[in-house]
């Protein structure tokens, strides 16, 4: 090992702890089964597992559907409350021009008959005083 690059002997050192624990492991170390157990348990054991592991994507799989769906009914519904926003703004402005007609009617008549019911107005005199002659500068001496 004093040939190898320091910067690579770190490497070296994790393969070699890997190559420690192989045989133990091969031997009959730790598994994670039971040691007397069969293959035809370990098998079932497998496809039981695998089972769950169907049953959880089929509930997955079955809530997508559903969210799509729902999803789906609500944007149909959503399209048809903006289809009749254009109708139901024409309306509204239908009834503001003939709200405003009505009141500016109402207004127009009001000021008529005020006119009507008043007597005319006497002129108004304004009294301007004449002009006073400006008295002429004296020339100056030199």
């Amino acid at each position: 090992m004093s040939d190898v690059d320091p910067d690579r002997a770190h490497v070296y050192r994790i393969h070699s702890d890997i190559d420690a624990l192989t045989p133990t492991v091969d031997a009959g170390g730790s598994p994670p089964h039971p040691p007397n157990m069969d293959i035809g348990e370990r098998l079932a054991r497998v496809e039981t597992g695998l089972d769950w592991i169907k049953v959880a994507l089929a509930l997955i799989g079955t809530f997508m559907i559903g969210s799509v769906a729902f999803l789906g009914v609500q944007f149909i519904r959503l399209d048809g409350k903006i289809d009749a926003i254009p109708q139901r703004l024409s309306e509204e402005f239908r009834a503001m021009r003939a709200e405003m007609a009505a009141q500016t009617t109402a207004i127009a008549n009001s000021i008529t008959a005020t006119r009507q019911a008043q007597p005319p107005a006497p002129p108004q005199i304004i009294v301007i005083p004449a002009p006073q002659p400006q008295p002429t500068p004296e020339p100056s001496k030199p």
